[in-house]
């Protein structure tokens, strides 16, 4: 039970940085244009490796900081965990774990 709970969650919170990586389809026109373009799709892949590390690295961090099961009338943020974070708002939820009040700012300009 817990593993599909934790398949769900990373399906779902994947679908941002998936939509965002998009432009990176245009770039690989380019490479037709430049002496050696195997560096632009070098570039890319070593780029997406990055990316992918920090997102599973980020969502696996999130079981750390905030518990799988809460209380969906919790008044914190560590009472209503994973599973009911405010308007689904995971990141947000465990950086206000973290940074206490200063954690939805981060992520209010981030997003």
């Amino acid at each position: 039970m817990v593993l599909v709970n934790m398949a769900v969650i990373l399906a779902v919170v994947q679908v941002g940085s998936l939509f965002s990586s998009d432009a990176w389809n245009n770039i690989t026109f380019t490479a037709g244009e430049v002496k050696n373009p195997s560096g632009i799709y070098r570039c890319r892949w070593y780029w997406d490796g990055i990316c992918a590390d920090g997102v599973l690295s980020g969502v696996a961090g999130l079981p750390v900081v905030l518990p799988m099961h809460g209380d969906p009338n919790g008044a914190t943020v560590m009472a209503r965990g994973i599973q009911y974070a405010a308007e689904d708002r995971v990141a947000t939820a465990a950086l206000q774990q973290i940074f206490h009040h200063g954690g939805a700012q981060i992520m209010a300009r981030r997003s």
